[in-house]
């Protein structure tokens, strides 16, 4: 990581998160604040230094925590979960029972639509 020291780096994330909103903050909005492309984001989640990591690693949780919130709205929206999918995030049940996990083709949507299951 050349661009910043781990000091540097520290400060300039703190910088971007420090009085957002969580509708303020976004991933690209930080790759802009740090003047880093999404490449260089994604290498220093891999980089050999661990508090270099490990920033990064509070980074995405920051983020991810911004669309959360966000997801409480009702107005929120279909972006949100589209963020959350970008970050790994799944709407996609998987049951395991016994040595073979089984996926289920349903949604979260899917299953609050089916009329035949009670809650």
């Amino acid at each position: 990581m050349k661009k910043y020291t781990v000091n540097q780096l520290r400060k300039k994330i703190n910088s971007y998160f420090k009085d957002r909103s969580p509708v303020e903050i976004t991933f690209t909005g930080l790759l802009l604040h740090l003047k880093i492309s999404k490449q260089c984001f994604y290498n220093w989640k891999e980089d050999e230094n661990k508090e270099v990591r490990e920033l990064i690693e509070y980074c995405q949780l920051m983020i991810e925590n911004s669309y959360e919130i966000m997801l409480k709205n009702p107005k929120a929206g279909a972006g949100c979960v589209f963020a959350l999918k970008n970050f790994g995030w799944s709407d996609k049940v998987t049951v395991e029972g016994g040595d073979t996990a089984i996926k289920v083709a349903m949604t979260v949507e899917d299953y609050l639509r089916d009329e035949n299951i009670s809650a």
